[in-house]
């Protein structure tokens, strides 16, 4: 039996539309945005150290790749509160399980 139906939901499938990831990116959006200033100042020789700062910072700091949220979106209702459900008993999201899903 699948596990939502164990808790009432006779579902066998829940189907998403449409999931949206974030990530710990503020560093490098800030460094960008510097970085943009900076070449519609036409300045091109801060723009390469900048470029470089932002290479550095990609290639030291990984957490910027690893997804902190998730927006789901649900085909109706009926699979939204499926998936509530399957929230309550917890699942497994790259390797860390979780027991909160709203």
């Amino acid at each position: 039996m699948h596990p939502i139906g164990l808790l009432g939901c006779h579902k066998d499938e829940t189907e998403i539309v449409d999931i949206t990831l974030t990530f710990d990116n503020y560093k490098i959006i800030q460094y960008l945005k510097e970085r943009g200033k900076l070449i519609s100042q036409m300045k091109y020789k801060q723009v390469n150290k900048i470029n470089r700062k932002i290479s550095k910072y990609i290639k030291d700091n990984q957490e910027h790749t690893q997804p902190i949220e998730a927006f789901i979106t649900f085909n109706t209702e009926e699979d939204h509160i499926a998936a509530l459900m399957l929230g309550k008993i917890g699942f497994n999201i790259y390797g860390k399980t979780t027991q909160h899903f709203t």
